[in-house]
């Protein structure tokens, strides 16, 4: 089994969510399979990824995909998503083109070592780059990396300004029911005045400096000429990118209406009837694929990047 991964066949497990396994080639009686893009499943896992990314709003974390797809009615071969296998899609590298085999023991689903794993080149359905954005916005969101109460915390400067006088963290006193805010020392107010006299500070006042300062060094001149370079070399990137996403859409989209005139044809044909609940199915599931492909060709063709300006020193941007 590892050498037939090796040579870039399938084995015959279960195929990832977006592919599918077809006939390569035969050697004697044994029939080679690869896996090929299933583009009904593969318009879902760019969309989580849209949805990750935040390419039609807000990124979204993985329990609000999974509310998103089931509130729509989008199954998972037939079943509800859940967490876990929306964030396998999403953080699972084989969407960029390379499948890992070997990477669990079967007898007890201990993960190995990575130098024992086999990269299985298979066809692509995202973009590195923006598998590695959703990577990053992932980890952003992660409570093992930020703690929870901060994650959404609306202050500033929580965890990070301290007394001046003692050193302990500064905490917050709100005032005329919550009107006024201000930043404490947390000594003072927890341990008494023979700790620390204590120091109070309006939070606008404080978070209004702190911002200034940051803004006075962080957008100097050259500080700034080298973000604003880095932004249009995103944005280029991004540009083709969404051009390779946009193709794929309309690939989708073209092969969902084919399937449904075919299905149309062989009834008008009589080789099925409208009845037939097959048909009905099949029809279903093109139609949602056709829905679905059609709703991310339309935001795709609409954005556009800014790569056709420079930056100068006087004016900022300057057509290039």
């Amino acid at each position: 089994m590892q050498e037939n991964a090796r040579q870039g066949f399938w084995n015959g497990s279960h195929t990832p969510f977006g592919y599918t396994a077809v006939a390569a080639e035969r050697r004697g009686t044994k029939v080679k399979k690869v896996l090929g893009i299933d583009e009904t499943e593969a318009v879902t896992v760019r969309e989580m990824f849209d949805l990750a990314l935040g390419t039609k709003g807000m990124p979204l974390g993985v329990k609000a995909i999974v509310n998103r797809l089931n509130e729509r009615g989008v199954r998972l071969r037939g079943k509800p998503f859940q967490i876990s296998n929306v964030h396998r899609i999403v953080t699972a590298e084989t969407y960029t083109g390379t499948h890992p085999f070997n990477r669990r023991t079967a007898r007890t689903g201990q993960l190995k070592k990575a130098d024992a794993w086999i990269a299985v080149k298979v066809p692509p359905i995202i973009a590195p780059e923006i598998f590695d954005q959703v990577q990053e916005s992932l980890r952003a969101r992660s409570p093992k990396r930020i703690a929870p109460r901060l994650v959404g915390n609306p202050t500033l400067l929580t965890g990070i300004a301290r007394c001046a006088t003692c050193d302990s963290g500064m905490t917050i006193r709100t005032g005329k029911s919550g009107r006024y805010r201000y930043y404490t020392c947390a000594g003072c107010a927890q341990k008494g005045k023979t700790h620390c006299l204590g120091r109070s500070i309006p939070m606008p006042a404080l978070d209004s400096k702190v911002l200034d300062h940051l803004g006075y060094h962080l957008f100097a001149p050259g500080r700034l000429t080298v973000i604003l370079e880095a932004y249009l070399t995103r944005s280029a990137e991004t540009d083709k990118s969404r051009g390779e996403q946009l193709a794929q859409a309309k690939r989708a989209l073209t092969d969902a209406e084919g399937r449904i005139d075919r299905l149309l044809q062989m009834v008008e044909q009589g080789l099925m009837r409208l009845d037939d609940a097959a048909l009905k199915e099949r029809l279903a599931t093109a139609k949602a694929a056709r829905q679905a492909a059609s709703e991310r060709v339309h935001p795709l063709s609409q954005n556009r990047a800014v790569t056709s300006n420079a930056i100068t020193p006087g004016l900022g941007f300057g057509e290039r």
